[in-house]
């Protein structure tokens, strides 16, 4: 059909006020031909008024209504009503941006093509400026390619196939399979929807480089999030998985391997989500604490934790001296070089270095202004200047390179002078640079700003303020 008819389908359950923003979000699409059926899973906060205002003023909205059954529950009535060619799962919560289903539809007009997805921006609510976006397309599927382990490829790469909520479904296929969501499971039920639709819809998947989906996430009363700090949850996906694979065509020692590696992720995921979630339950504490206190206190939020600092310390010191000796040994072959060696090397780690922070001390912290450049200014500083001062006062002071030169030799150890002062030397020197950089590096990356937890009735209008 060259305008075929698209079921977007919304579960309400007290969100009905910003359930009006994404509908109106889909009214205003530039593709028109849609019907919106949204379903009010016993909301009691007044969003059932909200919606059948929407519902009155516009014949595109269908709404329907239902004592409170969760999620699946009013998924599995939004299948049944939908009339559709097509049917595009949305959360009342989330956002889409124009084009979300003119895109969709486009990628559908292909026979060949079992289902579509966009890509997502990731928005937590708890911090605005907290947002990731995932748009990459991921290749096809290889010609003779299980479609069992193209999934769990899938699933390795990145999260966009465990939800429904980006992603066009032929309704059809849904219709003809009977298919619906798992009543009573608040975790990962849409995933396990994806798996049983494709196990029976031969096809391409579609992937859409651009993120036209706004997944929010982060609420302090999250089902998922509190589901996720359960392995007994994950443990059950993982079973689902596994069985899934074994109906479809999996089989063999590379899905024996994919299906280890995605428990291994999933287990780091559950490890994750438990360190959110008592981080969540700290912050507020805290919090709450500072204001029934009536004490205005400062609140740094930082994640300098001693032990993530040590971590890329001990790394970035043991890739120094190993790429120091690759350049000298293998490399130039000669001990002329080692003043290039050790700037090369010095180079090297200082980038190394940035990369592990950013993704291990740093995760999720926006730099202050010029908070980069100043963090390579400080490890050029370090290199040429602190680093060889800290070397020659040890050196001097104590002889500690003559006596491991001394003990070397005694032990036979295939070690010369040159390694053994730049690995005592430069090692001892590294790790004093690393106590220094646990000190130093907030202030120089991120600024010495501090946040203020306001008492009484000012604190009492801003949360209101975020509330709205």
């Amino acid at each position: 059909m060259k305008n075929p008819l698209v079921s977007v389908i919304i579960p309400v359950y007290n969100t009905g006020k910003v359930a009006k923003k994404v509908i109106s979000q889909l009214l205003k699409q530039s593709y028109q031909n849609i019907e919106i059926v949204v379903i009010d899973d016993g909301s009691t906060d007044g969003s059932l008024a909200r919606l059948q205002e929407i519902a009155a003023r516009e014949r595109r909205v269908k709404l329907f209504h239902q004592k409170n059954a969760g999620v699946s529950a009013a998924r599995n009535v939004g299948i049944e009503r939908a009339r559709g060619e097509y049917m595009v799962f949305v959360d009342s919560d989330d956002e889409v941006r124009p084009g979300f289903i003119e895109k969709l539809v486009e990628a559908m007009a292909d026979d060949g093509v079992a289902v579509a997805l966009t890509g997502k921006v990731h928005q937590n609510l708890q911090d605005e400026k907290r947002t990731k976006v995932v748009a990459k397309p991921r290749r096809e599927r290889k010609k003779h390619e299980k479609l069992a382990n193209y999934m769990m490829y899938l699933l390795l790469r990145d999260g966009r196939m465990y939800s429904v909520t980006n992603k066009i479904f032929r309704a059809d296929v849904v219709r003809k399979l009977g298919l619906e969501f798992e009543e009573g499971r608040d975790f990962a039920e849409d995933t396990k929807f994806v798996l049983d639709y494709l196990q029976f819809q031969p096809g391409e998947i579609r992937f859409i480089p651009e993120a036209l989906y706004i997944y929010k996430f982060g609420t302090k009363t999250s089902i998922v999030r509190g589901a996720a700090t359960k392995w007994e949850n994950w443990q059950k996906s993982y079973d689902d998985l596994k069985e899934w694979v074994h109906e479809t065509d999996g089989g063999g020692f590379r899905s024996w391997i994919l299906l280890k590696l995605v428990r291994a992720r999933w287990k780091v995921s559950h490890v994750r989500s438990k360190k959110r979630a008592r981080k969540a339950e700290t912050d507020s504490g805290s919090a709450s604490a500072i204001v029934e206190k009536g004490v205005e206190k400062p609140v740094e939020k930082s994640e300098r934790h001693a032990m993530k600092y040590v971590l890329v310390g001990v790394i970035i010191t043991l890739f120094d001296f190993v790429a120091y000796t690759v350049l000298v040994k293998l490399v130039f072959r000669t001990n002329d070089a080692l003043e290039i060696s050790t700037a090369v090397a010095t180079v090297l780690a200082t980038i190394l270095a940035y990369i592990l922070h950013s993704r291990i001390t740093w995760r999720d912290r926006k730099p202050a202004k010029f908070g980069v450049v100043k963090f390579f200014l400080w490890n050029g500083l370090v290199a040429v200047a602190l680093k060889p001062f800290t070397a020659w006062m040890v050196g001097t002071w104590t002889g500690l390179f003559q006596f491991a030169l001394m003990v070397s030799e005694w032990l036979r150890l295939p070690f010369d002078y040159e390694t053994i002062e730049y690995l005592g030397v430069y090692g001892i020197a590294t790790l004093v640079i690393m106590v220094l950089n646990y000190f130093f590096y907030d202030r120089l990356v991120f600024g010495s700003k501090k946040k203020t937890v306001k008492t009484g009735e000012m604190a009492q209008e801003e949360g209101a303020g975020e509330t709205a």
